[in-house]
């Protein structure tokens, strides 16, 4: 019996690929720095069998050239892990190229035609003729000849050299199942070096070939002809029998198990002589949980193997490894998500009505208990929201990741000497807002390598290591999560920054801008100090895209800077955007939800405390000048009606440490959690809002967007600043 494979096994193989390539190129930046030390195999391993999985679902699927690189970077793996090589500069950077060509042959055939373009030739002789070279240099290596532990077929047996009996008593010592396959095939070729045979492709799926051997012998891999193959296949594999015989279109009789773990031959194998110094150890994966990386699904091939490991356990144990986590789809999380949303919205209802009874029929039992009943159904309302929204977390982490190597990269470009220090990689954050912060991210890493951290000779002059540090981490601060990205390059030159930005019309010429103020100018659209343009940046459209994009996501971002010691960048966040807390106000015959984290205060003013700046109401609030913007004016609204509150305004005073805005309203209506849904495309660029609710009682109320509502205030506004001051003076 055979296995067919539809969409969806492609799709989890695209997505259980790039966790395994993320795999191999965390722990080959770890294999980078070690580079000279000794080797660690338990890294090795988790190396090998992340590029086995994604050969082995390659093969199944029938993606050759994605199988033809793995094929090649597994070999190379195999000889490092047997103690045979060691890691050297060259190895890795060969290593890093197949990464890098995966990741790229991954990402096409995510299109609707699954084709691609890559061309793999360079890569997979690149990786071949490394092996030869080094497996050449390694060949006075002694490695052990002593019989097996098993029996094949005499001639199968006379063919091993010494690297097949190596791979075979390495199989034997990691508990595999050892299989001798008769192979009788017409039709076959070599396909980048690889043997091309359908039977041959399902069969290296889900096994890896210790020795094949063949009468007549099998040609030249450089050959292009078709040839026929008559012998034997050595081969080893986790999977069990039945397992093989189902995947694999080849008569049960023509597999033989050879040896099986469960029922080892009293004599062990002897152990292999010593090669390169190794670490015996094995260690979690990089960025992964091992037990996580055991437990995974390894796609339609290695979804066997991991089946039958499990099997091999205690059933206890094995139970409890595959019980840790199920994989969910995201858009099945956002439909929950939507579902509470919806009863947060009907709680809310039930909870102003409860009280509109409570005030009516105050000494009613029935009612107390009623309100009683809800009280306790609202409390495990928020029990299952604040669930539903954990299950929607992930550890920054997974965003972290990508910058080791990029930083990696661009050091190596730019000639420079970096460090990434990476901290608080645990802090768990919102999936669609770390899909938003990625990008921004990239921009402000890109910035800190090339802009900040300076030139190894310039850090030497200056006193500095030769070795810049940059340093990113991330923290929880109540709702909202933040990340700080520092380095401690040239910082940022205030005086330059204003002399560009009056240049270029962005700065008034006579005003006395503070450090602070100057630093802002770097948002600004368009706005760039570098002095030639390189591929890295200078174009001056990064930063005001890392502003709007922060922005986007309801969150905000400051820098400081010395010169000469360094920069640093606060993202602030909230740590999620489905649910939040607002105060709801009514202005203009409109309901608005004001989100509580703007919130400073709320105040009552008459309109004799109402003065005016430069034809602009303000006020005094707590000996400081405090801008004042009637919110029915932003919307175009009926005008505020003071006689609502005896002659009073109320007024919610918003924004944060560097400005303050005093937003008139005609009634302030409490505080309540919302829903944050979503304007649609066609009302989404509406200045001022950043969404829309649904009451309890079915009215619809815009979220207010304080940062736009600030700017279209004109309290960012340099001249309106300058005012302030002599206000104050």
């Amino acid at each position: 019996m055979t296995m067919e494979f539809g969409q969806e096994d492609f799709r989890i193989f695209l997505e259980e690929g790039q966790a395994h390539l993320e795999t191999l190129e965390q722990s080959l930046l770890v294999l980078e720095d070690s580079i000279g030390g000794a080797l660690d195999l338990g890294m090795i391993n988790e190396m090998f069998r992340a590029a086995h999985s994604v050969k082995g679902a390659a093969g199944m699927l029938g993606l050759k050239a994605i199988q033809s690189v793995t094929h090649q970077l597994e070999n190379l793996l195999g000889r490092m892990r047997e103690g045979v090589l060691a890691a050297d500069v060259e190895i890795v950077e060969a290593l890093f190229e197949a990464v890098d060509v995966l990741r790229t042959l991954m990402v096409e055939m995510s299109g609707p035609d699954r084709t691609t373009r890559t061309d793999i030739k360079p890569t997979v002789e690149r990786l071949k003729k490394l092996l030869e070279a080094r497996e050449a240099s390694a060949s006075s290596i002694g490695v052990d000849t002593s019989l097996l532990p098993f029996s094949v077929d005499p001639a199968l047996e006379a063919s091993l050299d010494a690297r097949a009996m190596e791979a075979a008593k390495r199989a034997v010592r990691e508990k595999r199942y050892v299989y001798q396959a008769r192979v009788v095939f017409e039709g076959c070729k070599f396909v980048d070096g690889n043997l091309d045979h359908p039977v041959i492709e399902k069969l290296l799926a889900i096994t890896e070939l210790i020795a094949l051997h063949s009468d007549p012998a099998l040609p030249s891999p450089e050959t292009t002809e078709t040839f026929s193959i008559d012998g034997y296949a050595l081969l080893q594999s986790s999977a069990d029998l039945t397992i093989i015989q189902m995947l694999v279109p080849l008569d049960a009789s023509l597999i033989q198990m050879v040896y099986d773990p469960a029922n080892p031959p009293a004599a062990p194998a002897a152990e292999a002589a010593p090669g390169p110094k190794v670490v015996q150890q094995e260690v979690a994966p990089v960025g992964r949980k091992a037990e996580e990386a055991d437990a995974s699904a390894e796609g339609p091939a290695d979804a066997a193997e991991g089946g039958q490991k499990a099997a091999g356990k205690a059933p206890g144990a094995a139970a409890k490894a595959t019980s840790q986590s199920i994989r969910v789809d995201v858009e099945r999380l956002d439909d929950l998500v939507n579902v509470v949303g919806e009863i947060v919205i009907g709680n809310t209802r039930l909870s102003q009505l409860g009280q509109a009874l409570g005030i009516r029929y105050d000494r009613d039992t029935t009612v107390q208990n009623l309100n009683e009943a809800l009280g306790q159904l609202a409390r495990l309302v928020g029990d299952l929201q604040m669930t539903v929204m954990r299950t929607r977390m992930i550890p920054v982490e997974r965003v972290f990741n990508r910058f080791p190597r990029l930083v990696r990269d661009l050091s190596r470009m730019l000639g420079k000497e970096v460090k990434l220090e990476l901290y608080g990689q645990e802090t768990e954050i919102d999936k669609t807002v770390s899909e938003e912060l990625e990008d921004p991210l990239v921009h402000l890493m890109r910035n800190a390598v090339d802009h900040g951290v300076e030139r190894p000779d310039v850090r030497e002059g200056a006193g500095k290591s030769r070795i810049g540090t940059v340093k990113m981490s991330a923290h929880h601060e109540g709702s909202y999560i933040v990340i700080v990205l520092e380095d401690d390059g040239g910082g940022i030159d205030p005086q330059k920054v204003l002399k560009k930005a009056r240049e270029q019309g962005l700065a008034q010429p006579d005003y006395n801008y503070s450090e602070n103020e100057i630093l802002q100018f770097i948002f600004a659209p368009g706005f760039s100090t570098a002095e030639k343009i390189t591929d890295v940046s200078g174009r001056g459209v990064g930063m005001d895209v890392v502003n709007q994009n922060i922005r986007k996501i309801k969150g905000s971002i400051t820098v400081q800077s010395a010169k000469g010691i360094g920069t640093k960048f606060i993202i602030k966040l909230p740590l999620t955007l489905a649910i939040t807390k607002a105060l709801l106000v009514r202005s203009g015959g409109e309901t608005y939800a004001i989100p509580l984290d703007a919130v400073r205060e709320s105040i009552r003013l008459s309109q004799s405390e109402i003065k005016t700046i430069n034809g602009r109401p303000v006020t005094q609030n707590r000996a400081e000048v405090l801008p004042l913007y009637n919110l029915s004016d932003a919307f175009g609204f009926t005008n505020h009606d003071e006689s609502l509150n005896g002659g009073y305004m109320p007024v919610v005073v918003v924004g944060g440490e560097k400005h303050q805005l005093g937003l008139i309203v005609d009634r302030l209506e409490g505080e309540q959690d919302v829903v944050v849904k979503s304007m649609g495309s066609y009302l989404k660029d509406i200045r001022g809002v950043a969404g829309a609710t649904i009451l309890g009682d079915g009215r619809v109320a815009l979220i207010l967007d304080i940062a736009t509502l600030i700017d279209e205030s004109g309290l960012d506004d340099r001249s309106f600043d300058r005012q302030q001051a002599g206000q104050r003076a």
